[in-house]
């Protein structure tokens, strides 16, 4: 019974009145949700994008339906006059700091070292890691440096005591543990958010961002797609995950499956997430103003 009704779901994904929409995914940990909207769903054509180059020009062109970025990648495009809008958020939080190094329990621990995350300044780990170290009175390229890699290679420097401490997302948190002896997650970048912005808010990390060129029900259906295919793939991970290790050049599946378990994958579309996006930005511009621009919600958010 169970075959039958996942076989009744994913023929109900697959009909659309309005055709084939475009969709385009980071490769990475975001696959998850992604899954049956690749794989069972032929009104989405999926694509996957690894830099923020080849983000700007597919947008560009105009022609892209939906888009999973970083909340504060979009919220800036969106600003530079980009024809795009925040839908939905579905990944929260998620980004660990991972250390050898017993000493370091806290931000204050991070004077003087190295730290290494993701690719791009203005990424979530980055602004936030700024933010808060600006609460305390620490000032990057002064009081601590911050080094941009890609995930794998984060990995690889913490191995070869290159790195001090690595700021993540999962996968890579997990894939530390797994590969680099006496690794450890000291602390969650919630812990961080919660704690030095006294607030008991997730962090809102992928957003869902829909082309201005949409009408209602064409935003309507392709954002049903996405939640149904998130719920199908959370419910079949062993395929799941089989599927973002292909994407992910072969990523060891075990360190998926406990990957997962360190991702808040939840589903909230406008304007339930307004308050959450609003205050995550709003603080970030009290401590660090670099990190945000003039922050136009008016502008920003897709309204229904």
């Amino acid at each position: 019974m169970k075959k039958i009704i996942l076989s009744i779901s994913v023929v109900l994904l697959t009909i659309s009145i309005f055709g084939v929409y475009s969709f385009m995914n980071p490769l990475g940990p975001t696959l998850v949700p992604v899954y049956y909207l690749s794989e069972f769903n032929d009104q989405v054509e999926v694509s996957y994008w690894n830099s923020l180059d080849q983000v700007i020009a597919e947008i560009g062109k105009g022609d892209l339906d939906a888009i999973l970025l970083p909340v504060s990648t979009g919220e800036k495009l969106n600003e530079s006059g980009y024809n795009i809008k925040l839908a939905a958020v579905s990944m929260w939080n998620g980004f660990y700091f991972v250390t050898k190094d017993d000493s370091i329990t806290d931000l204050s621990d991070f004077k003087g070292k190295d730290i290494y995350t993701l690719s791009g300044a203005g990424q979530t780990g980055d602004v936030i890691l700024k933010g808060a170290m600006a609460i305390i009175g620490l000032e990057s390229g002064k009081d601590f440096n911050i080094q941009y890699v890609s995930g794998p290679e984060s990995v690889q420097l913490l191995a070869a005591d290159k790195a001090d401490i690595i700021l993540v997302p999962e996968p890579f948190a997990s894939l530390a543990l797994k590969k680099v002896p006496g690794a450890k997650k000291v602390i969650s970048l919630k812990e961080v958010w919660n704690n030095y912005w006294d607030n008991d808010y997730n962090i809102p990390t992928s957003g869902i961002f829909v082309s201005g060129n949409l009408n209602d029900e064409q935003i309507s259906e392709i954002l049903s797609f996405y939640k149904n295919s998130l719920e199908e793939s959370l419910n079949d991970l062993d395929n799941t995950v089989s599927f973002v290790s292909e994407k992910m050049n072969n990523f060891p599946v075990p360190v998926l499956l406990e990957a997962v378990q360190g991702t808040d994958f939840l589903y909230k579309e406008v304007p339930e997430i307004n308050e959450e996006v609003i205050f995550f930005f709003d603080q970030l511009k009290n401590v660090y103003p670099e990190s945000v621009g003039n922050l136009n919600y008016e502008n920003l958010f897709y309204k229904k």
